[in-house]
């Protein structure tokens, strides 16, 4: 009889338990999660409406979007060698 009483006990003290942490795991976790979908789904629908504003381009049409990088000079090191100009002989 004594052991069910205890038993017992010990099953209200877990659902309170479980309560409270679902309590707390909705005030401060679940906002968090739901931001964070949010601002995905944001993100999203403004990809979509950018792609939507970009102008139709006609076919052979070419478009650049952005600068070239600029080119290096090749750099030779002493150990591959001197470098010798020459001309094709025909």
């Amino acid at each position: 009889m004594i052991l069910t009483i205890i038993g017992f006990f010990e099953a209200v003290m877990f659902l309170l338990v479980l309560y409270f942490a679902w309590k707390v795991f909705k005030r401060v976790f679940l906002p968090l999660f739901v931001k964070g979908m949010i601002n995905k789904i944001q993100n999203h629908v403004e990809q979509q409406v950018r792609k939507e504003e970009e102008p139709l381009r006609k076919d052979g049409e070419v478009t650049i979007d952005s600068e070239p990088e600029p080119k290096r000079k090749k750099k030779v090191s002493h150990e591959d060698g001197e470098y010798t100009d020459y001309e094709e002989i025909k």
